[in-house]
C-alpha cells in the first residue's frame, strides 16, 4: 500500500508474568491512537500497564517504541517516554511540588531531545492497525476490536458490545436503550470550543483546566484529598509528554479519573483527547459511559483536525483510531 506508516507504538506476543491471565499480547498504535482496556477486576490490566512500561518483567514478546525495540533503549530513556499513570498515586516524603521538582530534574527529563538511533534496526513498516480475534476471547485471555461511532450508540452497564465493531453490536441493539451520540458530539463542542495547548507546567495545568487549587502542591501528601492527588499524579506525566515532548511518547492511564465528580472527570477527558497535541494513550476504564465519551470527543477531535489542520500541533499520519482490548479474569494459561 502507498500509505504504509511506521506504527508509534508497537507490542508482539507480550505475555506477562505467570500470574497474568492473558499472554500473546499484539497490537500497533499510531501517534495519536487511544486504546481501551476493559475487563472485570483482576483480569490484568493494571499488569499489562506496568509490563508495557517496563515496571514488571515480560515472559517473552517484545515492545517496538517508534521503531526502537524497547530492549535496545536504556531503561530510564524508555520510562521517560512511556509513562504509567496509577490510580492511586503514592504518598510520598514532602510536597507535590517536591515530587515535581525532582521528577522534572531527571536527566531523561532535561533530555527532549529524539530516541538514539539503534544499529541493526529492522526497517519493516507496518499499517498501524491492530490484530483482531474476532468477537469473542481468544485462547490467551484478550480480545480486540477498533471502536466506530454509528449514528446512534447502545449500552447496558454489563455490555461491552456497544463500543465495539462488528454486525452483531448492531443487531442486538433493539433490546437496549439508545444515547445520541451526535447530543454528546454537540455537547463536547460546545463546552470546550478550544483546543488547548499543554503546557510544561503541570501547577498551571491543574488549576486552569481542572479547578485544583495551586496551594495543594505545598501541601503534605497526607493532607490532600484523593481527587487532588489523582489531579496531582497526572498533571505531572501529561505536562512531560503531551507539554515538554509534544505528544512525543505514551501515557498509560490506569483510571484516570476514578476520584474526582463528574465535572472535574469531563475536564481532564477533554484535556486529554481535544487539545492541540494529540496523545497516544492506553486508558482503563470501568465506565461504559467514559468509555463512550472518549469514542466520542476522538471523532469530534477528528472533525475539527479536518476542518482546522493548521490550528494543531502536531503532522498525524492519519485520523486519530480508538480500541478496545477486552481481558477475562478466568482465562487458563497452558
Amino acid at each position: 500500500m502507498a500509505d504504509v506508516e511506521r506504527a508509534f507504538f508497537r507490542v508482539e506476543g507480550l505475555s506477562g508474568p505467570q500470574w497474568a491471565s492473558w499472554s500473546g499480547m499484539t497490537f500497533d498504535l499510531a501517534r495519536g491512537d487511544i486504546l481501551l482496556l476493559r475487563g472485570e477486576s483482576g483480569s490484568g490490566k493494571t499488569t499489562l500497564l506496568k509490563a508495557l512500561a517496563d515496571l514488571l518483567p515480560s515472559d517473552g514478546g517484545s515492545i517496538v517504541l517508534q521503531g526502537r525495540p524497547h530492549a535496545s533503549l536504556p531503561p530510564h530513556i524508555y520510562r521517560s517516554r512511556v509513562l504509567y499513570v496509577p490510580q492511586r498515586p503514592s504518598i510520598l516524603p514532602g510536597s507535590p511540588r517536591d515530587f515535581l521538582d525532582m521528577v522534572y530534574d531527571f536527566s531523561a527529563n532535561r533530555d527532549l531531545g529524539p530516541l538514539p538511533e539503534v544499529e541493526d534496526l529492522s526497517e519493516r513498516d507496518t499499517e498501524a492497525a491492530v490484530t483482531a480475534d474476532g468477537a469473542s476471547l481468544n485462547a490467551h485471555g484478550w480480545k480486540i476490536e477498533e471502536a466506530e461511532i454509528p449514528l446512534e450508540s447502545t449500552s447496558t452497564a454489563d455490555d461491552a458490545s456497544s463500543i465495539r465493531s462488528g454486525s452483531s453490536a448492531r443487531n442486538n441493539s433493539r433490546d437496549r436503550p439508545t444515547v445520541d451520540t451526535r447530543s454528546l458530539r454537540r455537547a463536547a463542542s460546545k463546552s470546550f470550543s478550544r483546543a488547548p495547548t499543554i503546557p510544561n507546567d503541570p501547577i498551571f495545568l491543574s488549576s486552569a483546566e481542572w479547578g485544583l487549587p495551586t496551594s495543594v502542591w505545598d501541601r503534605e501528601w497526607s493532607q490532600i484529598s484523593g481527587g487532588e492527588a489523582q489531579r496531582v499524579g497526572l498533571a505531572v506525566p501529561l505536562c512531560l509528554i503531551g507539554g515538554k515532548r509534544k505528544g512525543d511518547g505514551v501515557l498509560l492511564l490506569d483510571e484516570p479519573t476514578s476520584a474526582l465528580d463528574s465535572r472535574t472527570a469531563a475536564a481532564v477527558e477533554k484535556t486529554l483527547l481535544l487539545s492541540r497535541t494529540a496523545l497516544t494513550l492506553i486508558w482503563i476504564t470501568h465506565s461504559e459511559d467514559q468509555a463512550r465519551r472518549i469514542i466520542t470527543l476522538v471523532d469530534e477531535d477528528n472533525h475539527r483536525r479536518r476542518g482546522s489542520p493548521a490550528k494543531y500541533d502536531d503532522d498525524l499520519p492519519r485520523e486519530r483510531k480508538v480500541f478496545v482490548l477486552s481481558l477475562s479474569a478466568s482465562s487458563l494459561q497452558n
